[in-house]
């Protein structure tokens, strides 16, 4: 999802399904932790944690940048870095189960 936002971002296109959906999903992470919050926003939190728990970047921030139609190069190399950062993650998952 994240790459196909970064696409989105770079080719201009105005609106788009997956920024919705990753704008809802950060917007989600972001007001925090709750009885009605959706297991892949616990998931993507969860893995846009460091070692300590602090979220990798300020998700509130990203997400209304999103929303507000930004697509400049600072906001594009911050969700990189979150694709990045969760590519990282899953390396690491499959290292440990031994694949």
């Amino acid at each position: 999802m994240l790459d196909d936002v970064i696409v989105d971002l770079q080719t201009k296109k105005p609106d788009s399904a997956h920024r919705e959906r990753l704008v809802r999903l950060l917007a989600e992470i972001a007001s925090g932790f709750g009885p009605d919050m959706s297991l892949r926003a616990i998931q993507l939190a969860n893995i846009l944690s460091d070692e300590l728990g602090q979220p990798i970047d300020n998700l509130d921030d990203l997400a209304q940048r999103l929303s507000a139609g930004n697509n400049d190069s600072a906001l594009i190399g911050r969700i990189a870095k979150l694709s990045s950062h969760i590519e990282r993650q899953r390396t690491a998952i499959a290292h440990r189960m031994g694949r």
